[in-house]
């Protein structure tokens, strides 16, 4: 896995304070600022600035104080956040103390001297609250402000100050703008003690407050408390409070698309990852998309914020661009991710398609069947039942993430891009749901790093291969088999040296048991096939051979030989087997030189090596050898047969009843069948019950041979006869005029 570890740039949820305007809001703050400050009516004014949360409402009230910062600098600004104090009263003396202190920062005396009036105004109110209500900390608080004031020589009794403030107010023409923000956040006795606060307390002359709440929260907090009176429901009350409510304008979706495309091609600039053409056209369309579903930018932040946080986790390991799919779902739609966790094998199904196809063509036609009745439809199948319920917004993002989902719910997509480590692939679709590689998972960057290994560093990478447990090494195998694809001979052989060391290391320590690991010489052998079509025949079978030269064993040269007859096969077939012939040559002449050591070797092909030794030293070589060993020994008849028997190897053992009838052919071109089951009658006796005894087992050998032999004398006897037959048969002419 790369090692990049950018700083994570997560966006908070504070308005925006940057001079980008993405919604278009400038305008309507501009022409909502002109007319709070020019407001010449000195009353009490209270504006509200209506949407749902993370429409923009705090962002709004931003844009407003740069505007009143900017171009109205004689109008006194007060922001207020009712939701950062903890109690009511802290509530009422932190707006006091904000009040008292934006005045008396202003540069006319007249203002400033309005401070003094506030506190006092406002400690008297909050004394006799308290008083009256039994609330002594609030009532100590009041007393506090009231004895503030009096030090700047305020009147004493609450009317008196109150007419003596406002017389105030008027004379000094100075406009007192009051943004509150966040008042939906909070409890509805706090909500309801806020507006309690403004009508009672500052309901005062020549102020302005702009709120800026979501109406059905507001609403439904009022009408908890007077609607038990029988009053107006909470609405209406709201009309009686606020004079100005303002919704904020639209949203365009063009808007939110450039928004959350920016988003996304931000996280991936963040963290350091360059996009291609193909990528940023993704983006494109999973911004289109999603943008028809999001609501509020505040949604646009979190989806990108999971987004950067999601990118780096699996870098390298995963598809940046599922990555933001896979975390669209999950922000946005969390029931719909829900199932996907719980049903992910169907979303990664690799027969879905097939199915499909078979039942898209029963549609078309009606079920119709050329042999008898007509076909029955299948059902749609369960992804249906699973997913077709969500909004269409969810199926099209599930169907750019799964190309399964895209053909269950009908969502073409012409030119669908699908990167590597996709998210619809069954080895990959973990690293999206758990931010991990699993544990019968691999890195990709480690198998890219394994490779180069064998080249340059050969020991790292066995002790790589030698520390996969069962579970990872077939993960480990696949993931070998598609990297090496691009490899140059050298960087071939060094692999397949590596692979094969592991695997015959494994089978000397492990013998039997060893059998699982038969998929490293599986991908040894898928390793050379790939050579064919990059490589001459020629430099193929060089690479080959030099690999089993390099073996230490001779029945490990034989063995993976053997093991890429499918090689042979296709040069066959292609009729150049005679690039084969040096290969054959010297593995025949490796066996020659070891043929004491073949008929003891258990271990050994037998079959393949002695069909090796006729082929090039001549039959009667082999069959003196097979013969000779047999003798008349017991022992030896035993150990024969249980050598043929291993020629069919499960994972729980031999199995002597799969011997096929080619087999027996084979044996037939090394040695004489009928004299050497005439040897063998009276060296293997007769035995009783089924224990996987070798004694059983070399017997079911002989009786299995026994039972093919007529089989094989038939299929000989008609092979010579239509080899006669094509011999004597005379040529066909046909007549230029007489064709039929």
């Amino acid at each position: 896995m790369a090692n990049h570890d950018p700083r994570l740039k997560l966006h908070d949820d504070r308005p925006s304070a940057s001079g980008d305007d993405l919604y278009h809001r400038r305008t309507f703050v501009r022409r909502l600022t002109q007319a709070v400050a020019r407001r010449t009516q000195t009353s009490p004014f209270i504006i509200g600035i209506e949407g749902a949360w993370g429409e923009g409402k705090s962002t709004v009230l931003e844009y407003m104080a740069q505007e009143l910062h900017a171009n109205h600098r004689d109008v006194v600004l007060v922001r207020f956040n009712p939701w950062a104090y903890g109690s009511q009263d802290q509530m009422l003396l932190g707006l006091v103390q904000l009040v008292a202190e934006r005045l008396r920062e202003n540069t006319r005396k007249s203002v400033r001297k309005l401070a003094a009036g506030v506190l006092g105004l406002v400690g008297s109110a909050a004394e006799l609250a308290g008083s009256v209500s039994g609330q002594g900390h609030l009532e100590k608080g009041g007393a506090a402000t009231r004895k503030l004031a009096d030090a700047l020589g305020q009147e004493d009794s609450f009317p008196k100050q109150k007419a003596a403030l406002e017389a105030k107010l008027r004379t000094a023409q100075t406009q007192v703008v009051v943004l509150v923000d966040d008042l939906d956040r909070l409890d509805h006795e706090a909500i309801r003690s806020v507006f309690r606060l403004l009508k009672a307390v500052f309901d005062l002359p020549s102020f302005t407050y702009i709120l800026a709440y979501d109406p059905d929260i507001i609403a439904a907090a009022l009408e908890a408390h007077f609607e038990s009176r029988g009053a107006l429901s909470g609405r209406r009350y709201l009309e009686k409070i606020v004079q100005l409510p303002l919704a904020l304008p639209r949203l365009d979706p063009l808007d939110l698309e450039e928004d959350l495309f920016a988003n996304l091609v931000g996280a991936f600039e963040d963290n350091g990852l360059p996009q291609s053409a193909e990528e940023i056209v993704e983006m494109r369309r999973l911004a289109k998309v999603l943008s028809t579903h999001l609501a509020t930018p505040r949604e646009i932040r979190r989806l990108g914020n999971a987004v950067r946080f999601a990118l780096p986790i699996l870098r390298g390991e995963t598809n940046p661009v599922d990555v933001c799919r896979v975390e669209a779902l999950r922000v946005l739609f969390p029931e719909l991710f829900e199932q996907v966790l719980r049903h992910s094998d169907l979303l990664t199904d690799t027969g879905f398609l097939a199915r499909h196809t078979y039942r898209r063509m029963l549609l078309r036609d009606g079920g119709a069947n050329p042999i008898g009745g007509p076909l029955p439809v299948p059902p749609p199948g369960p992804l249906h039942e699973v997913f077709g319920g969500f909004p269409p917004a969810a199926k099209q993002l599930l169907g750019m993430a799964f190309p399964n989902a895209a053909l269950a719910f009908d969502l073409h997509e012409p030119g669908r891009y699908s990167g590597p480590y996709a998210a619809h692939q069954p080895e990959y679709l973990k690293r999206y749901l758990q931010y991990a590689i699993g544990s019968d998972d691999v890195e990709d960057a480690l198998t890219r790093q394994f490779i180069q290994d064998t080249v340059h560093r050969k020991a790292s990478a066995e002790a790589t291969l030698g520390a996969l447990d069962a579970k990872r090494l077939p993960r480990f195998l696949g993931k070998i088999a598609l990297y090496a694809r691009p490899l140059e001979s050298e960087e071939r052989l060094a692999l397949t040296l590596v692979l094969a060391g592991h695997f015959y290391e494994s089978y000397v320590s492990f013998g039997s048991h060893a059998m699982p690991l038969l998929t490293v010489r599986d991908t040894v052998v898928e390793v050379l096939e790939q050579g064919v079509g990059r490589e001459s025949s020629g430099e193929r079978w060089e690479v080959l051979e030099r690999l089993l030269k390099d073996l230490p064993e001779w029945w490990m040269s034989l063995d993976l030989f053997e093991a890429c007859s499918s090689l042979l096969a296709r040069e066959s077939r292609s009729g150049r087997e005679a690039v084969a012939q040096p290969l054959r040559d010297w593995l025949a002449d490796l066996l020659h030189r070891h043929q004491t050591q073949l008929m003891q070797e258990p271990r050994a092909i037998l079959v393949s090596a002695l069909r090796l030794l006729a082929e090039r030293h001549g039959r009667s070589l082999t069959h003196a050898l097979v013969l000779d060993f047999v003798g008349e020994r017991s022992d030896h008849a035993q150990r024969w047969l249980l050598a043929l028997a291993r020629q069919v190897r499960v994972e729980a053992g031999a199995l002597p009843s799969r011997f096929s009838i080619e087999q027996y052919l084979m044996l037939e071109e090394v040695v004489d069948m009928d004299e050497l089951l005439e040897r063998l009658e009276p060296l293997v006796p007769e035995v009783e019950g089924l224990a996987a005894t070798d004694e059983v087992m070399a017997r079911i050998m002989f009786d299995r041979l026994l039972d093919i032999r007529p089989d094989a004398k038939e299929f000989r006897q008609l092979e010579a006869k239509e080899l006669r037959q094509r011999l004597v048969a005379p040529p066909i002419h046909k007549s230029e005029h007489n064709i039929e």
